[in-house]
């Protein structure tokens, strides 16, 4: 190594260099780091890993003692395993050898090995990393097999599970035959009403230590077994009726129903009626009586201001004076001659031939008032789909609202939301201005004060807690902006007048009518409401 003063050797098992200073060779100038560096050079170890500690200690002693100190040692290629905590995967990290062995494929796996990896192996990863010399990144290199959970079991129904709508007959003169509406579903005894399907299983799975992982099998669905419904002789899986009757579903069961009649009027001689079934009602229903059905009711004489309540149907043959005390809650339709100062919740459609007057009414699907007046006059009248009607309103102006196509409570929410919005990016626009101003500050500084440094915690908790607030919001708007699109379109349907007094909401539109309008038809087209032409 010539005039140099670093003095360089190897240790006997030549994994490390050794060095000292011949202080006869400084010609009094301290010995400096670059000297070491290049003696390492020209001994073929400028790869080795460098102990920069160990000759700053040679250069502050400048070699006192000639002792011999290791500065720089050959080591090998290293593979570094990780299984992440689920055992469903395994990676490696290939740590590049200074001066010492290359990694191999066997390496690789051998530390697997070592980690107790040996299913879902990817040998041609490993082939690749290993001839691309892919150091210091986290590849995965074994992937376990998850489990295929088994099928539950499944039930199909042999019957009807919806009753189809009522449709009553309207004569030209406008008159409504209510009697033959073709509500009752009939079965026989020993009838099939429901099979099922068995549940399966499964397949294990495996994970990348080879241990096996158990499938969930799939789990039993129990038999929605109700009223009047048993098993079947010949084959288990099936369920059939006992008696004869009407198959319903109820509340998640399978009944078999008869239908519960009364021969007069609900009052004070029979008291408030409950029953899961049908009802029928040859009377009327006086005031302040209660009458519950699961399926559908059907009343043949008047009704005052009572509380009907129907899972199914609601048939009124004469219509309803509800005397602002009314109540109809049903689960499919309304169907009546008229309905007054009552109030409507269905989850079908509404169908009045005479009129709809005064009434909050609401339905899922259509509002239908197209008997021979067909009046909606006052109150307000909510539709899902589709409001139709010959004539809304009165010349009078009274106050009419009439809303179609989509949730008032969608709606609504999306308001909420919007307002919600303003206000937290508001506040998150100030809190990230506040965040970024004491950091400028802290780098301009170095360190912030006591006080500024809780200032920034606080601000940047805030941050987060103003982020995740956002993203909560705007996962909601998303839902519901999609329930508002898939909504129906909704339309306003009139056939003969509307009259001043009436609104008409459709979607997120509004229209005030300040002039008689005749036939016409109003839907909803680029947020605003349009009128077109009825055509029949």
């Amino acid at each position: 190594m010539g005039s140099t003063p670093v003095v360089l050797k190897y240790s006997a098992d030549g994994r490390d260099v050794l060095a000292a200073i011949d202080p006869t060779k400084t010609g009094g100038i301290p010995v400096v780091a670059e000297q070491f560096l290049l003696a390492l050079d020209e001994i073929g170890a400028q790869d080795f890993l460098i102990d920069y500690a160990s000759i700053d200690r040679l250069i502050q002693s400048q070699g006192a003692g000639g002792k011999f100190f290791p500065i720089a040692k050959k080591v090998d290629g290293k593979v570094e395993v990780a299984v992440s905590s689920d055992k469903m995967e395994a990676s490696v990290t290939l740590v590049p050898p200074k001066g010492g062995k290359q990694i191999e494929v066997d390496d690789v796996m051998g530390a697997l090995a070592m980690k107790g990896v040996r299913a879902g192996i990817k040998n041609d990863i490993i082939q690749n990393i290993v001839a691309q010399a892919w150091y210091n990144e986290k590849v995965t290199v074994a992937e376990g097999a998850p489990p295929d959970d088994g099928s539950d079991g499944k039930i199909e129904f042999l019957f009807t599970i919806e009753d189809s709508a009522p449709k009553p007959t309207i004569a030209d003169d406008g008159t409504v035959d209510y009697y033959e509406l073709n509500l009752i579903q009939n079965v026989r005894a020993g009838e099939p009403l429901a099979r099922k399907t068995p549940p399966t299983p499964g397949k294990n799975g495996v994970n990348v230590l080879g241990d096996d992982i158990s499938a969930r099998p799939g789990k039993d669905t129990p038999f929605p077994i109700g009223k009047n419904v048993t098993f079947s002789q010949e084959n288990p899986n099936m369920i059939v009726a006992q008696i004869a009757g009407q198959p319903r579903l109820v509340s998640g069961k399978i009944h078999v129903l008869p239908v519960f009649e009364v021969k007069g009027d609900v009052d004070f001689n029979t008291g408030n009626i409950s029953f899961v079934g049908d009802v029928i009602i040859r009377g009327g229903i006086m005031e302040g009586f209660v009458v519950k059905a699961d399926g559908n009711i059907n009343v043949f004489g008047p009704v005052g201001g009572c509380v009907i309540e129907a899972g199914g149907s609601v048939n009124l043959n004469r219509g309803m004076h509800g005397q602002d005390k009314g109540v109809i809650v049903a689960g499919e339709d309304v169907v009546a001659k008229f309905l007054e100062h009552t109030t409507i919740k269905v989850g079908g459609n509404v169908r009045a031939t005479d009129g709809v007057i005064q009434c909050n009414a609401n339905a899922k699907k259509n509002i239908v008032v197209e008997g021979k007046k067909g009046m909606i006059i006052g109150g307000r009248v909510s539709a899902g789909e589709e409001v139709r009607a010959r004539v809304i309103g009165n010349y009078m102006a009274t106050p009419t609202e009439v809303e179609a196509g989509g949730s008032p409570k969608v709606r609504d929410e999306l308001r909420q939301i919007e307002e919600q919005k303003k206000n937290i990016k508001l506040n998150l626009d100030r809190t990230e201005k506040g965040v970024k101003s004491l950091k400028q500050l802290q780098e301009k500084q170095g360190t912030l004060p006591p006080a500024k440094r809780d200032l920034l915690l606080q601000l940047t908790r805030a941050q987060f807690n103003l982020m995740g607030q956002l993203k909560k919001l705007e996962s909601r708007e998303e839902e519901l902006e999609e329930i508002l699109a898939s909504s129906y379109k909704g339309k306003v349907v009139v056939s003969e007048a509307v009259f001043p007094g009436v609104k008409i909401i459709i979607k997120q539109a509004v229209l005030h009518i300040r002039d008689k309008v005749n036939a016409t038809v109003f839907y909803e087209q680029d947020g605003e409401i349009q009128i077109g032409v009825f055509t029949g």
